[in-house]
Parts: structure tokens; sequence; C-alpha cells
């Protein structure tokens, strides 16, 4: 579940037919950021492939109204000690300012916390996020 999104937005799990239009997404944010196509699909179907790593639990994709893909978020913790954790997600520029960034950024905190009774008794957990090297945009999302 996804709380905090505008009316009329829907988040779910990414799915593998997804890659395509998640793809030209992160591209826009890519080429928002550096200037550069960062992503393809045949890359991201790659990586969602790596084991350990579920869609389902993983991922979620909030969609318009208008039933376009507007903004991504996902959480790696491919295994033991599950101590060190690693998200990653984008919202379109249209769409900024409306607080699905920060839904994204709740949901990846919830999904994070699933790891804890698996990490070490007492050790540190850390969820980090990756941002484009010099991008200050995240923190507006």
């Amino acid at each position: 579940m996804l709380r905090g999104l505008p009316e009329g937005y829907v988040a779910r799990p990414a799915r593998a037919e997804d890659a395509q239009a998640l793809v030209a997404l992160f591209n826009l944010d890519s080429r928002r950021a550096l200037g550069l196509d960062m992503h393809d699909a045949e890359s991201q179907s790659t990586e969602w492939g790596t084991p350990g790593f579920d869609l389902e639990r993983d991922t979620r994709v909030v969609h318009a109204p208008s039933g376009e893909p507007v903004a991504y978020a996902e959480v790696w913790d491919l295994g033991a000690p599950h101590v060190r954790l690693w998200s990653w997600g984008c919202v379109h520029p249209k769409h900024v300012g409306r607080g699905i960034g920060s839904a994204l950024l709740a949901w990846k905190d919830e999904r994070g916390r699933e790891a804890l009774p698996q990490a070490p008794v007492g050790a540190r957990v850390s969820l980090r996020h990756m941002v484009y090297s010099g991008d200050v945009w995240p923190s507006r999302l």
C-alpha cells in the first residue's frame, strides 16, 4: 500500500511488461540530471531478474489518473546480513510537488523496516538512497 498519493493516483508493484514505459521515465530523469539516457529496457529486465530481487515486494510504480506511469521506487535487500539496503526512485517533472516523492520515500522506509528482523541483533541497519552525483533536485520531491 502506498499512502499519501494525490487523488486519482494509484500505485502498484512493477511488472516485467512495464520495463519500456519505465525506462522512458527513468531516461527523462537522467536527461534532466545528467543530459544523458542512462537506462535501456534490456538492462532493466536483467536488473529486475537479479536473484533475491522481487518486483512484487521491492518496487512501486505510481500511475497518474491518465494511466501514465509518473513515478517509481525500488528497494534492494539481497540477503544476509540485511544491514545495508539501497533504494532509488524518480518522479516525472510534471508531477513533482504533489507529494508523490514523499509517499514513495515513506514506502521505502516501510519496505526497509522489513529487513530489521533479519539483521543481526544490535546491528546498525541503513537504507541508502541513490541519486545522480551533483543532483540537487531530489530534495524537491
